[in-house]
């Protein structure tokens, strides 16, 4: 996992992209990090991919991705619970990250700043995507 990880990063890379181009940077955008690290000084800090099965493999949960410290380093980590409570493994894992964080300083947040889905596509070619249903449709 780790292979694909950095792969999937370097690949980013080359096309200008991060990781936080694709996957949900936790306590800020909304989805399966929305809840998850949203204490002021975590807030932003982790950046991941999770994945849960509930029945299979007696439970099984990961968090995949990155973390930065307050000593300026960003690490990545590759972390899978199985056979237990997914609840009880996503709270391993949380504290498993701040441990890691705060052994280096504590969480800094990214520089990020979410962008809505029409401001995504405001710089490509909105015709194509709007015909695919990617907009963001107006209240």
């Amino acid at each position: 996992m780790m292979k694909i990880l950095r792969g999937l990063r370097d690949e980013l890379a080359r096309n200008k992209l991060t990781l936080s181009d694709i996957l949900p940077v936790a306590g800020v955008d909304p989805g399966t990090l929305e809840d998850r690290y949203t204490d002021p000084l975590e807030r932003g800090s982790v950046i991941a991919k999770t994945g849960t099965l509930v029945r299979t493999d007696g439970g099984a949960s990961s968090l995949v991705g990155q973390m930065q410290t307050k000593s300026g380093r960003v690490v990545l980590f590759v972390i899978m619970n199985q056979r237990g409570n997914v609840v009880r493994f996503r709270q391993n894992q949380d504290e498993i990250v701040a441990a890691i964080q705060n052994t280096l300083g504590g969480p800094a947040a990214f520089d990020y700043h979410p962008l809505a889905l029409s401001m995504r596509l405001a710089n490509s070619d909105y015709a194509t995507a709007k015909s695919r249903g990617e907009y963001e449709p107006k209240d």
